[in-house]
C-alpha cells in the first residue's frame, strides 16, 4: 500500500524546514527520515536553539543490551534460578518498619486502639490506648508479655563466638528473622587433632597388634609417640566440638566369644545356638566434658583390617554386662547394619539414627558391645575375626 506523509522540523525563531513527503514505504521513511532529521537538527543548532554537541555522536544500543527496569515498581526482575522473581528474603528487618511503637504513658487519640511491637525472638507484645478517667486524656498502657516467639530462635543482632573444629572459633550472628548465620571456622592449628584422641602407629613394633601411641593435647596438637608398643586403648573420649571424631581399634578374637545379641534394646535376645556364638568385645566411651554430649558410635575399616559384618549395642555405665539378664538390658541397639556414609560399608554396624544415638551426661561412660555376625570358622577366619575401628562422632554438645 502506498502512503504519504510529511514531516517538518521547527527551528528557532518559528521557522519550519520541510523534511519529506510522499514516502512510499514506512520502513524507508524511517531510515531516510532519521538521517535527514539529524542533519536538520544540526542545522537548527547553528542558529542557537536546541543545540547538540557536535563532539557527541549518538550510537544505537548494543543488540544484547537491556534497559534497566523502571524505578517506580512493576514486576520483579527474573532471577537466574528458573525465572522466578527475586524476593527480599535478605532484607534487613529495620527497613520499612513503620512508625515507632508507642511509649507507655504518652497520650493517644483513639481509645481501645491496640498497637504491637516486636520483641524477643520474633515475638510480639501489645499496648492499648486507655481512656482517661473522668474525661481525662487517653494514654498508652504498659506492654503485654512477649508472646509467639520463634521456637529455637535468637534475638536479632546477637553475636556469639563458638568453638568449632579443632581449637577453632567462628561467629554466629542472629538475623532480623531470628535465625543464626554462621561464619567459617578459623584458627585451627596446622595438622590439628581432637583433644583426647589417641593416634596409633605400629612402626617399630615387633609384636603384632601393638602400637606406639601419642595423645592429642588440649591445644589440638599431638605430643610425641611413646617409646613402647602396647595394645590400643579400650576407652574412647568424646570430642569437644560437633563433628569431631575419636577412635580406637577393636579386636574380634576366636578365643573371646559370646552369644550374639539381636532384637531391640532394652529387651534384646541373646543367641544360644552354635551358629550364634560369635567373637565379640566390649569397649568404653567416656564423656570428659562439662556438658551432656550426643554421639554416633560406629565401626569402620581398621588399618590392615578387613570388612567384617558386625552387630553393636550400648550399655549404661562402665561395667561390662556378664549375666544374660544384664546383656539383654542394653541401652541402645541392637544395630545389625551401618550407615555407609559413616562406616564405609553397610556391613559395619552403627548407632547413629535418631532413636539409636547415645547421649552421655557430663563425666558419664557407656559400654559398647561389638560382636561379629558369624560364628568362628577356622576355614574362613576373616568372616568373624580380625580388627575393626570403633569411632565416636560428636553430634551435639550441651546445654
Amino acid at each position: 500500500m502506498l502512503e504519504t506523509s510529511s514531516l517538518a522540523v521547527e527551528c528557532g525563531h518559528g521557522k519550519e524546514w520541510p523534511v519529506m513527503s510522499g514516502l512510499r514505504s514506512g520502513l524507508a521513511a524511517l531510515s531516510v527520515g532519521t538521517g535527514l532529521l539529524f542533519a536538520l537538527v544540526a542545522g537548527c543548532s547553528a542558529d542557537g536553539s536546541g543545540a547538540i554537541d557536535d563532539d557527541q555522536t549518538p550510537t544505537d544500543p548494543e543488540p544484547q543490551a537491556q534497559l534497566p527496569p523502571p524505578s517506580g515498581g512493576g514486576d520483579a526482575a527474573p532471577s537466574d534460578d528458573g525465572g522466578k522473581p527475586k524476593t527480599d528474603a535478605g532484607k534487613d528487618g529495620s527497613v520499612d518498619a513503620g512508625p515507632p511503637p508507642p511509649v507507655p504513658g504518652t497520650p493517644c487519640t483513639v481509645p481501645d486502639e491496640v498497637r504491637k511491637k516486636k520483641c524477643g525472638a520474633c515475638g510480639e507484645q501489645g499496648a492499648i490506648c486507655l481512656a482517661g478517667a473522668d474525661g481525662g486524656a487517653a494514654t498508652w498502657s504498659e506492654y503485654s508479655a512477649c508472646e509467639n516467639e520463634l521456637a529455637g530462635g535468637c534475638i536479632p543482632g546477637t553475636v556469639v563466638d563458638e568453638a568449632c573444629g579443632n581449637c577453632g572459633t567462628r561467629k554466629k550472628t542472629c538475623t532480623a528473622y531470628c535465625a543464626f548465620t554462621t561464619a567459617a571456622c578459623t584458627g585451627q592449628p596446622a595438622s590439628s587433632c581432637v583433644p583426647g584422641n589417641v593416634d596409633l602407629s605400629n612402626a617399630g613394633c615387633g609384636v603384632a597388634d601393638t602400637y606406639r601411641q601419642r595423645t592429642c593435647q588440649a591445644n589440638c596438637t599431638y605430643n610425641s609417640f611413646g617409646g613402647t608398643c602396647t595394645a590400643p586403648p579400650t576407652t574412647v573420649p568424646v570430642g569437644p566440638t560437633v563433628g569431631s571424631v575419636t577412635s580406637t581399634i577393636a579386636f574380634l578374637d576366636a578365643n573371646n566369644v559370646m552369644g550374639r545379641l539381636s532384637g531391640t534394646c532394652p529387651n534384646a535376645t541373646v543367641g544360644t545356638a552354635a551358629t550364634a556364638i560369635t567373637p565379640a568385645v566390649h569397649l568404653q566411651v567416656h564423656n570428659p566434658l562439662t556438658k551432656p554430649a550426643t554421639v554416633a558410635i560406629y565401626n569402620s575399616l581398621a588399618p590392615g583390617g578387613t570388612v567384617i559384618k558386625t552387630y553393636m549395642a550400648a550399655y549404661e555405665g562402665a561395667a561390662v554386662p556378664t549375666t544374660e539378664a544384664a546383656r539383654k538390658a542394653c541401652l541402645k541397639g541392637v544395630s545389625t547394619l551401618g550407615t555407609a556414609s559413616l562406616t564405609g560399608d553397610s556391613k559395619f554396624a552403627s548407632l547413629d539414627s535418631a532413636t539409636r544415638q547415645v547421649t552421655l551426661a557430663p563425666g558419664a561412660t557407656v559400654t559398647v558391645y561389638v560382636g561379629a555376625f558369624s560364628a568362628y570358622d577356622a576355614t574362613k577366619p576373616a568372616e568373624s575375626t580380625g580388627k575393626v575401628k570403633l569411632n565416636v562422632q560428636t553430634l551435639a554438645v550441651g546445654p
